[in-house]
């Protein structure tokens, strides 16, 4: 029941926020700038974006494989635009990630049968999370680095005297800072003990025990000093993609923006979009993108289509998922992995 009135709370404030953007463009600007875009370059783009999940596919393959167990990296990859079907075009619903874990865990479980090693599913739920932490991390580094030593030299915020960009953002993106480095000190001194041949009789037990699992290997993750430094690398090299991504599209669209502008506006713009209150960030991603833009002198319509565009470059990729998933043969079971397979007591 949360699940769907979560689901129609997103529904109707995308809707609201569309509206709102609606009456706010000019849709014969809009529909100019389209004619006279540069359709080889968004070909390029989705092109572009699609490299981009090689790198990511290879970043959770690091992470999968450092627990062991060795899966081909097409197969991954192949889950990977699978995921992006899933999180793209069916939100609210079974979430890619959650897909990513299905089928990985499927192909063990087909390869090792009941030798598989307990707990297996946790460890594949933490590669997934910490690929995605460190994601996080990389754009928040990369918004920081951008506002203070980018942004504020162009001294937009304090010609436009406004409030929000000279006041609030930047102790926002501080605090965010901040937080980053706690996300890597704090479980340094997770010390957790779990038995995983103890059998877990109460509820508490089998909802806590898995989290608990999680937080040692995340912990893992971060004392491999050089793994996890590396992991962070490819985190702000594939942000970086994701900044060059938008220029590229903004090129193709004949946009005035500065390059080094993208640098400070995506990541802000991932990061509003980031908060989830509305479906898969529509309206949250256009407004963001139509107030950073202004700043530069990009027209509310101008600043829409570059973000519709961007959506699209990305819907063209996340469809190549869905081939991918009918290639494959599977869409989630009824009969998923266990709790106590999430605990590492599974008899499998």
């Amino acid at each position: 029941m949360k699940k769907h009135l979560s689901f129609l709370l997103k529904l109707v404030l995308t809707v609201v926020l569309l509206v709102i953007l609606y009456y706010q463009i000019d849709l014969e600007h809009m529909v100019l700038t389209i004619q006279q875009a540069d359709w080889r370059i968004l070909l390029g783009c989705v092109l572009f974006y699609g490299f981009s999940q090689f790198l990511n596919t290879y970043k959770w393959a690091i992470l999968l494989h450092s627990h062991g167990a060795v899966h081909p990296y097409p197969k991954l990859l192949t889950y990977n635009f699978i995921g992006m079907f899933f999180n793209f075009f069916m939100p609210g619903m079974v979430g890619g990630d959650v897909q990513k874990c299905y089928a990985v865990y499927r192909d063990e479980k087909k390869q090792f049968g009941e030798t598989i090693p307990k707990g297996r599913m946790t460890q594949i739920i933490s590669s997934i999370m910490m690929a995605r932490v460190t994601g996080v991390l990389a754009m928040i580094w990369h918004a920081n680095f951008a506002y203070f030593f980018i942004f504020r030299q162009m001294k937009i915020a304090t010609q436009t005297h406004d409030l929000f960009l000279e006041y609030y953002l930047p102790r926002i993106l501080l605090l965010l800072l901040l937080g980053t480095f706690m996300v890597i000190i704090i479980p340094l001194f997770f010390n957790f003990r779990i038995d995983s041949q103890k059998e877990k009789k109460n509820l508490l037990d089998k909802i806590i025990t898995p989290f608990l699992h999680m937080a040692m290997v995340m912990k893992g993750y971060i004392k491999d000093t050089r793994m996890f430094l590396y992991i962070l690398f490819l985190s702000v090299l594939f942000q970086g993609m994701m900044n060059i991504l938008n220029a590229m599209v903004g090129y193709a669209l004949h946009l005035n923006i500065p390059l080094s502008y993208y640098f400070i506006a995506v990541p802000l713009i991932t990061l509003c979009t980031a908060v989830p209150i509305s479906l898969s960030g529509f309206g949250v991603r256009e407004g963001s993108y139509a107030y950073f833009l202004h700043f530069v002198g990009i027209t509310p319509a101008q600043s829409v289509l570059l973000s519709l565009t961007t959506v699209l470059v990305t819907a063209v990729n996340s469809a190549i998922g869905g081939f991918l998933l009918i290639k494959e043969g599977f869409f989630i079971e009824k009969k998923i992995p266990q709790e106590d397979e999430l605990n590492g007591n599974g008899t499998d």
